[in-house]
């Protein structure tokens, strides 16, 4: 097509007015339109059949914005490095994900969007490889790519490092912002900028720097990554710090990636970080829903003693591993791994209790297959990668549409099939229409009695989120699961007993049945809520060590 292009334009330029050269021009011309409707034609089959959705400006007739259908095409029309190319290989990148042939392009044409796809997409590596590409060694800093947890920010760090191995003096150098490399003063400050191109943070400690030092200069890209997170009240105003001091933010290309986003922080999104409402967005499948990978299931267990029995017996029926397990708190994690460690299940557990070496010690176990069963908090469902987990398990009802969405994405990843499954109890009903629509949506059949449950409202789902439902101590010890009242009674019915008996000595209670029981109910009264969740956000963002 490039080369009737050419034709048509030398021709154009060599006709004088003869006719066998304006005859030519013509069917050169008609030639060119019947290409390039072909071609018009293809990348709208294209996007159909990856359920891609353009919007903002005129993105769908922009011919820098066409998909790329193979990494093969997008070598030969950005350039991509043969090194880059066998590091694809290496990691089975055989085929671009439907984000990357649209977003890779998007990126390589420098226009600010927001880009929505599925969990376990490939988003991470649809703006990896445009920064590899348009930024060389030696310019300085350049690009950020903001993350919302420390686990997430490392484990981007590390894919920048897979795909940057090369030989080629010209690619860029990426730098994680740990503590080590933190700068005390402005010297400090400036080295740190000409040491890289390529700055992967927590928009706290960045926020840290922005303020305290000066302007940060000739910055080009902004890449946010799990945005809808970082968009919260409390992030939103560190993101603007880091804007407001960079020189001439309004020329900074800035890219959100995010598996979920509400309408409303979208809104917010445009106009706090985007700086206007015309930039273009890219929305790959259905909005706000789980990958069509995934079987998913609904289990229902009764009371709260009903999930440790249900869990038992998917154990014994044997599963294919690795197996992650959510839970609403970290002591109720620690719970859960004292019951599955004591009954010899090779499983582990994260939270924020400890240190940060064994974190990720677990969590590279994890990933090699030493630890069968993960047990964590909603800290593992942002971002973090597991490719091979086979087996979700929310152990407790997820206290979002958009907590759930993120962890069931932990399985089903980069294509492969997963299985997840929650549990759900006789407190947990209220909750079970919202979930049961979201399931619908991405095509699994649900039973027509849980579609006619009345949905909760948005005011009781925000309830929930600020303060969880109580629920008992996971424990098979029926010392610590029996109810305060009905201990009560049994005590006055034995000292009722002992009166009649003609016993002159008033019933004790065995003291260490009794110490027990006052710890127990300490932690019920106590109640989850007030638990310090780990990877909630800022926790994890404050941390010195981050």
């Amino acid at each position: 097509m490039e080369s009737v292009k050419q034709r048509v334009l030398e021709l154009e330029a060599a006709a004088k007015g003869s006719k066998k050269e304006l005859r030519q021009l013509e069917e050169l011309q008609t030639q060119f339109k019947h290409l390039a409707n072909k071609k018009r034609e293809a990348v709208i089959s294209l996007r159909k059949k990856y359920k891609i959705k353009l919007e903002g400006g005129n993105s769908n007739e922009n011919p820098a914005l066409e998909p790329c259908s193979s990494f093969q095409q997008m070598q030969r029309r950005f350039g991509l490095r043969e090194s880059f190319m066998s590091r694809l290989k290496e990691n089975d990148c055989l085929k671009p994900t439907p984000i990357q042939l649209q977003a890779i392009p998007l990126l390589f044409s420098r226009q600010s969007a927001i880009l929505l796809a599925e969990t376990g997409s490939g988003k991470s590596l649809a703006f990896i490889t445009p920064l590899l590409h348009m930024l060389k060694h030696g310019d300085g800093l350049k690009a950020i790519v903001l993350s919302p947890t420390r686990e997430l920010t490392i484990q981007l760090y590390k894919e920048f490092l897979i795909f940057s191995q090369s030989k080629d003096t010209t690619v860029p150098r990426v730098r994680f912002l740990r503590k080590a490399l933190f700068p005390t003063n402005q010297d400090q400050f400036a080295k740190l900028c000409q040491s890289t191109e390529i700055l992967i943070a927590s928009p706290m400690k960045l926020a840290q720097l922005a303020v305290k030092f000066s302007p940060i200069k000739n910055l080009e890209f902004l890449v946010i990554d799990e945005a809808d997170k970082l968009c919260e009240m409390g992030f939103l105003e560190q993101l603007q710090q880091i804007l407001t001091n960079c020189e001439n933010p309004n020329t900074i290309s800035k890219y959100l990636f995010s598996a979920t986003m509400q309408p409303g922080i979208e809104e917010h999104v445009r106009q706090q970080v985007m700086g206007t409402s015309e930039q273009i967005k890219v929305q790959v499948g259905v909005r706000n829903t789980t990958a069509e990978a995934v079987e998913q299931k609904i289990v229902y267990t009764g009371r709260e003693d009903g999930k440790l029995q249900t869990l038992r017996q998917i154990i014994r029926d044997g599963f294919e591993p690795p197996m992650l397990i959510f839970v609403q708190s970290k002591d109720r994690a620690k719970e859960l791994h004292h019951e599955l460690t004591y009954e010899g299940v090779n499983a582990n557990v994260i939270h924020a209790d400890r240190k940060k070496h064994e974190r990720d010690e677990v969590m590279k176990d994890f990933r090699l297959g030493k630890i069968w069963v993960l047990i964590c908090t909603d800290l593992m469902s942002r971002g973090v990668d597991f490719k091979t987990v086979n087996v979700v398990v929310n152990y407790d009802f997820p206290q979002s549409v958009v907590s759930y969405i993120h962890r069931v994405g932990r399985t089903g990843r980069a294509g492969r099939k997963g299985q997840a499954i929650t549990f759900f109890t006789d407190d947990d009903v209220e909750f079970l229409r919202n979930i049961a629509n979201l399931m619908k949506k991405s095509g699994v059949d649900v039973a027509d009695w849980m579609m006619n449950l009345k949905a909760a409202t948005s005011k009781r789902w925000k309830e929930i989120e600020k303060r969880p439902l109580k629920r008992k101590t996971i424990s098979t010890d029926m010392a610590r699961n029996t109810n305060k009242r009905f201990n009560k009674t049994l005590n006055k019915d034995a000292k009722r007993l002992a009166k009649l008996a003609g016993k002159d000595a008033a019933f004790q209670p065995d003291q260490e049945e009794e110490a027990e029981e006052e710890g127990w109910q300490k932690e019920e009264d106590e109640g989850l809520a007030s638990d310090e969740e780990f990877g909630s956000g800022e926790e994890e963002i404050n941390s010195d060590d981050c």
